[in-house]
């Protein structure tokens, strides 16, 4: 799906695919959600990263209060974007909110993987400096909204310096980034949020955030990935005794592709929110972005026959990072033609996403569902054997940009 400010689009592939977050992600970085509310979190601490309850868990400001009330006192703040000279001390600042939590078994990057992440751009990051020191870091990264053919972005954790909580630097960085996002034309800055994390909530409410709650979270990771890119039981029965591909999406693809976008929305109630624009695959990569965004799309395709065949499936996803497990994909999408669903072709995709992220050595994929089909939470749970967070710990946020 898109941005909570958008309509929610989402996995339409097979009957027990209801809906996705191309959010699901954030820190989607094990499956939306760095951590827990830290015991005894002062209400006007900043927002730190904690270990989620899971492995598989790694997106989302999960930490202690985001100091709704905080005010920046005398020191001077400068707030810019990060670079290769600030990855050091991002990795400090993160490496102390998992050891300061106990944590640092959930903690699996290093400063050379950050650093080769944040090169080969996974991830962006701006710095808030006081006295020329780094205070504190947001990490965020651009995500796709279907629907609208644009980008937003997400952001996946905000750490700041012991000694310079309770300054509001959370607030001016997440302002800034608003300030960024509109002048490069993003729809929203998203966000995740422990629903027992009141200190942050009331930063988002005060910045003026809309939330919403009616998605689970899930995530696809490790060996379960490894067995769903593996597997040869996956088959396909809607080629009618033809072969279905599944391949990389090119631009002559574009026109099916859109039909199969607009079927989505129309699944979901939301024909009207689609507005026409350049499709992932020819999304201008060059052109100056917030983020250095990735999307990727993949096809199901039925070939020969007296019909020619033609697209009957379409999966997207985005790259993206968590603060805690590093690389992960995030999928925006997964639609088949509603005549063929409940065929395989959903699968075939899935398994498709499942070994390019192998093939790319990324060992987590995360989306968000809506709770409404019991079939595709017996789908992601046993036929994929993926992780369902169905506890309603966490809130999705949005803000519009500035």
């Amino acid at each position: 799906r898109g941005s909570k400010l958008g309509p929610s689009l989402g996995f339409l592939g097979c009957p027990w695919f209801a809906g996705v977050s191309v959010e699901a992600a954030g820190t989607m970085g094990a499956m939306m959600g760095s951590g827990e509310l830290a015991e005894g979190a002062s209400a006007d601490a900043e927002p730190r990263p904690v270990a989620a309850s899971s492995a598989s868990s790694s997106r989302g400001l999960g930490g202690a209060g985001a100091g709704a009330g905080a005010e920046v006192d005398e020191v001077d703040v400068h707030v810019r974007a990060g670079g290769d000279d600030d990855v050091a001390a991002l990795h400090a600042l993160v490496k102390e909110a998992a050891g300061a939590q106990d944590a640092l078994q959930y903690l699996r990057v290093t400063l050379e993987s950050t650093a080769a992440d944040f090169r080969a751009g996974a991830f962006s990051f701006l710095v808030a400096e006081c006295g020329g020191e780094v205070a504190a870091v947001l990490i965020h990264y651009p995500l796709w909204d279907v629907c609208r053919c644009a980008e937003y972005v997400f952001i996946d954790d905000v750490s700041v310096a012991p000694r310079f909580r309770r300054r509001g630097l959370a607030a001016r960085l997440v302002e800034d980034l608003r300030e960024r996002g509109g002048m490069y034309g993003a729809l929203a800055v998203d966000f995740q949020i422990l629903r027992n994390n009141e200190p942050s909530l009331q930063l988002f409410r005060k910045l003026g955030a809309a939330f919403c709650d009616d998605f689970f979270n899930i995530s696809l990771a490790g060996e379960a990935l490894s067995r769903v890119a593996s597997a040869s039981g996956f088959a396909c029965t809607a080629g009618g005794g033809r072969d279905v591909v599944v391949r990389r999406a090119e631009p002559r693809d574009g026109p099916q592709i859109s039909e199969l976008i607009q079927e989505l929305a129309a699944y979901e109630g939301q024909a009207d929110s689609v507005v026409a624009g350049p499709l992932p695959f020819d999304h201008d990569r060059g052109k100056e972005s917030l983020s250095r965004i990735v999307v990727q799309s993949l096809v199901a395709e039925v070939c020969g026959g007296d019909d020619g065949g033609g697209l009957v499936g379409v999966v997207i996803f985005v790259p993206c990072y968590a603060s805690w497990t590093g690389r992960c994909f995030v999928v925006s999408a997964l639609v088949v033609r509603a005549k063929l669903r409940g065929s395989g072709i959903g699968s075939l995709l899935m398994q498709a996403v499942c070994r390019h992220a192998t093939d790319d050595g990324v060992d987590m994929l995360q989306w968000s569902a809506l709770p409404t089909s019991e079939a595709a939470m017996t789908f992601y749970q046993r036929r994929l054997g993926a992780t369902v967070n169905a506890t309603g710990e966490w809130v999705d946020g949005s803000l519009a940009v500035a």
